[in-house]
Parts: structure tokens; sequence; C-alpha cells
């Protein structure tokens, strides 16, 4: 690819799965646009009861088609089962490669990449390509950051240990009211 590929970077209401979406946008060679996509009702129906974009809201169809007439996306790059369909018919409409993140829970030999961590359920092909943990924006200098900010900010001396948690999924809570007394007490 190339600094003219135009990378069509999906969003929605998941900050989790937008920021692994943008760590692997930006790492492909390109311009990418970040289009926001807002949903009605229709999208807590299965993926395989979902067609074209009929679980989006009327102003996220009329922003993908007028996005579409200033020029279409070579590249798609989404995460989650519920952009799945929006990336599939941006597929069909503009013959955009696409790049998915997590199972996307339609046909998946229409995808160019799926790129799914191995804590998800067990798939196989030729486009998918299993990681271990998830993309993300973090890089070396933003480490180094951290590092002296948060040096100034212990008093104990070295080594220490840092904890990184992800939010709070449909299956589970991640840090109940008891679990962060817990890790607040920690010394």
């Amino acid at each position: 690819m190339n600094s003219n590929t135009t990378i069509w970077l999906l969003t929605d209401d998941r900050p989790g799965n937008n920021n692994q979406a943008r760590a692997v946008a930006s790492i492909i060679s390109g311009t990418v646009s970040e289009v926001r996509i807002d949903y009605n009702r229709l999208v807590r129906l299965p993926n395989n009861f979902q067609f074209g974009l009929m679980s989006l809201t009327l102003a996220s169809r009329n922003r993908l088609r007028q996005l579409g007439l200033e020029g279409a996306p070579q590249i798609v790059v989404a995460a989650g089962r519920r952009l799945a369909p929006v990336a599939l018919w941006l597929k069909k409409r503009y013959g955009a490669k696409l790049v998915h993140l997590m199972w996307p829970e339609a046909n998946a030999g229409m995808f160019d990449l799926i790129i799914l961590p191995y804590h998800d359920q067990e798939h196989s092909g030729d486009n998918i390509v299993r990681v271990q943990g998830c993309p993300s924006l973090l890089n070396e200098d933003q480490m180094k950051t951290a590092t002296n900010y948060w040096q100034k900010k212990f008093i104990a001396e070295p080594p220490y240990a840092g904890l990184l948690f992800g939010g709070n999924s449909r299956q589970a809570e991640v840090l109940d009211k008891e679990l962060a007394k817990q890790f607040a007490s920690l010394r």
C-alpha cells in the first residue's frame, strides 16, 4: 500500500473495539478517515439476520453514502460483530479490502483479513491471523513518558509492576467495587 491508499476506520459506541481498530489502521500506509456508525434497534439481531445497512440510523446511512461520493475506500478497518455487516456492504459497494478485528459473526471468507485473539473462539482459515492480546496504540515514546511521570509518584524503590485492565463487557463486569477496594489497598 502507499500513502494514497484511502482507509476508512469504522467506529461505534464500543471504545475498546475502536481503540484496537485505530491501532491497526495507524500502521497501514495511507490516509485514514474515521467514520462513526450509530445503530438502531435492529443491531440486536444476530448478524445472519442483518443485510446491508438495515441496523444503522438514517444519519449513519446517509453519512456513508455521502463519504462514498467524495471517494470510495480501498481498505476498511473495523472491530466487533456489529460493524461486520457495514464492512461487508462497503466491500460489495466499493470493492474495498476488509480488515476485521475479532470474530465478525458473518461469513469469514468474505473478509480479506481477520485478526482474532487466541482468547476468542477457535476459528481457522487462510485469512485469519491469531494474536495474543489485542492491538494497542501504545508505543515506546509513550511508555517512556509514562515511566518518567509515574516514577515521580512512587515512594518505593524499583522494580515496579503495572497492571492494565480492559473495561466491562456484555459477559462480565471486570472491576467491581470490592475488587477496586483491594487494588486501592495495595502498597
